[in-house]
């Protein structure tokens, strides 16, 4: 493992899922059957670590709506005043593992939803080429006390 970069851990969520912040990976994206596939290259010897976050990435793919927010990694959590506003439509993921990195297919449940997904896929990819670590992440649910309980 390159010495800059962190181990991935359970214990370090803001960064397990996100696979550009390995030190050099590269995304890319393709169309396929259903949906599109991200495309992750390293030239760091963390192939495997590359593989676990682009596994995790799959797993936030799968959340419901409502248990998903964009957040950006830069030293720590913090939400994205900018995030793009497109809702993800329901989708499957697989992670393949490849001799260099890992490709996450994305495929929509829906076949309408194919467009859509194609294009949030691509903002993402985008995002992540431009070295930003953004990433779906679970919400946190409140632990203020309900009013009667």
């Amino acid at each position: 493992m390159d010495a800059g970069s962190p181990a991935t851990t359970a214990a370090m969520p803001s960064t397990r899922s996100c696979p550009i912040a390995i030190a050099g990976t590269t995304v890319d994206v393709d169309d396929i059957a259903g949906g599109a596939a991200l495309i992750f290259h390293s030239a760091s010897e963390d192939v495997v670590g590359l593989q676990q976050r682009v596994r995790y990435l799959g797993d936030l793919y799968e959340l419901p709506e409502s248990q998903r927010q964009w957040l950006r990694v830069r030293g720590g959590r913090e939400p994205v005043e900018d995030a793009p506003t497109d809702m993800l439509p329901d989708a499957v993921t697989e992670m393949v593992p490849t001799e260099d990195g890992a490709r996450l297919e994305i495929r929509a449940v829906d076949p309408a939803d194919v467009p859509r997904l194609r294009a949030i896929v691509r903002t993402h990819r985008d995002q992540m080429a431009q070295g930003h670590c953004w990433s779906w992440q679970p919400r946190v649910p409140s632990r203020r006390p309900q009013p009667g309980v």
